[in-house]
Order: C-alpha cells, then sequence, then structure tokens
C-alpha cells in the first residue's frame, strides 16, 4: 500500500508540478514579451528614421530660407531697374520733345525774304526758347561704386 501511496503522491508531483502547471503560462508571457519588444524596436526604428527626416527636412527648410532672401533682394534690384528703365524712358521723351520744340523754332526762324531790297547785311538772331526742365535720374544709388 505505501508503494501505491508513493506512486500517487510521485504522479501528483509530476502532474500537478509548479514546472508543468506554469510552463503554458510562462511560454505564453515569453511569446507577448517577445512580440512587445519587436513593437517597441519597430517604434524605436519608426522614431529614428521620422527624426532623421525632420532634420533634413528643417535644413532644406534653412535653404529655401537662403534662397527666398536671395531672390527678395534681387527682386528689390528688379524693381529698381524697372524704376530706372521709366524714368530714362521718361528723360528721353522730355529731351525728345525738348528737340522737337527747337527744331520747329528753328524751321519757324527761318525768314521769307521777298525781294533783296530788304536784305541786310547783318544777320537775323532768330529766338529760340529755352527748353523744358529735364530731370535726370541720379543712379549713385543704384550702382554704388566700390572703386574709388
Amino acid at each position: 500500500m505505501e508503494t501505491i501511496v508513493n506512486e500517487a503522491v510521485d504522479e501528483l508531483n509530476n502532474t500537478f508540478s509548479i514546472q508543468n502547471t506554469s510552463k503554458p503560462t510562462i511560454d505564453e508571457f515569453n511569446k507577448e514579451a517577445q512580440s512587445c519588444m519587436k513593437r517597441i524596436k519597430d517604434t524605436t526604428d519608426l522614431i529614428t528614421k521620422v527624426q532623421s527626416e525632420t532634420d533634413n527636412i528643417n535644413q532644406l527648410m534653412q535653404s529655401l530660407k537662403s534662397k527666398d532672401d536671395e531672390l527678395q533682394a534681387m527682386f528689390n534690384k528688379i524693381d529698381q531697374l524697372e524704376l530706372l528703365v521709366t524714368k530714362v524712358k521718361n528723360t528721353y521723351n522730355a529731351v525728345a520733345e525738348n528737340l522737337d520744340i527747337v527744331e520747329k523754332a528753328v524751321n519757324a526762324s527761318t525768314p521769307f525774304r521777298l525781294g533783296n531790297r530788304y536784305k541786310s547785311d547783318m544777320p537775323i538772331q532768330p529766338y529760340f526758347p529755352p527748353p523744358n526742365q529735364v530731370d535726370i535720374y541720379d543712379t549713385n544709388e543704384l550702382f554704388t561704386s566700390t572703386h574709388l
């Protein structure tokens, strides 16, 4: 009888041992822990990638900002050149108008002589009105000279 009791104790001991009872739970726990570790690693990799891309984007933004500043300076120069071209055009038109006035005055001052009896040896001094005021654009502001 003692043998039967010892065999029953050994059988119950093997069947209900902590190792045998907890093994499926420990295996499941290890499996879930491995899954969590993989997700953590994947998340870490994604965070690293996002940080790298963010750094690249920030560098690109700085480069774009620098180019924008250069372009704004260039646009300002272009605007000044457009103003200069407009001023030169207006000056040219004013000078051309003055030339037209002088040409008309010269053509109008040519005397029409009827004969030799009114001829004098003294030349006739025609009157030419002074030309209109023409403002010339000062380009020193636009074209600064570094060579003095």
